[in-house]
């Protein structure tokens, strides 16, 4: 995004539970895998996975639990209002990706709030009203759009973009809307 100085590009990250059936107490993420895509196609993504995680310095864990992810959502929108989203959106990946930790476990969310200096946003999580109405309707609104998976991208409001995308597709992107100007 820093190559395009010109555009003025929001970043703004919005909730999608790919399973809102699961335990907030997690479950074991590689057995769910398996369940879900099937050993085959799991032992075929890891490798990518660590690969692409490996080209910028990081270390991919597959292990520990996966849970209910609702809210972890609530603490984005909450972190959304006091500035904050993209630092914690950065820790909660750092979380889940690189150190195994289930983000449906309200002590790891409250970590990672304080973590990025939302301690605000850590106190508004306990409270368990606090964004929930927002990030329920927030929810419906995707499904509405018919989003069906993660990451999802809407750029300028008509360019939809699913799936994980080469950075080259949204230099692509951003050069035609800066051709536009």
């Amino acid at each position: 995004m820093a190559k395009f100085p010109h555009l003025a590009i929001e970043v703004k990250w919005l909730p999608f539970q790919l399973d809102d059936s699961l335990p907030a107490e997690g479950v074991d993420k590689v057995a769910l895998y398996n369940r879900k895509f099937g050993p085959a196609r799991v032992a075929a993504m890891l490798p990518r996975m660590q690969s692409v995680f490996e080209g910028v310095g990081l270390s991919y864990k597959f292990s520990g639990l996966t849970g209910n992810t609702f809210n972890s959502h609530r603490a984005l929108f909450l972190a959304e209002r006091a500035g904050k989203q993209n630092e914690l959106v950065e820790e909660l990946f750092k979380n889940y990706f690189t150190e195994s930790k289930n983000l449906g476990d309200m002590d790891v969310l409250t970590a990672a709030c304080r973590t990025v200096g939302a301690d605000d946003v850590a106190e508004q999580l306990q409270v368990m009203e606090q964004g929930k109405e927002a990030t329920a309707d927030q929810l419906l609104e995707a499904r509405a759009k018919r989003v069906t998976g993660v990451p999802h991208f809407t750029i300028n409001g008509r360019i939809k973009i699913s799936g994980a995308q080469p950075p080259e597709l949204f230099e692509e992107i951003f050069e035609e809307l800066e051709d536009g100007m």
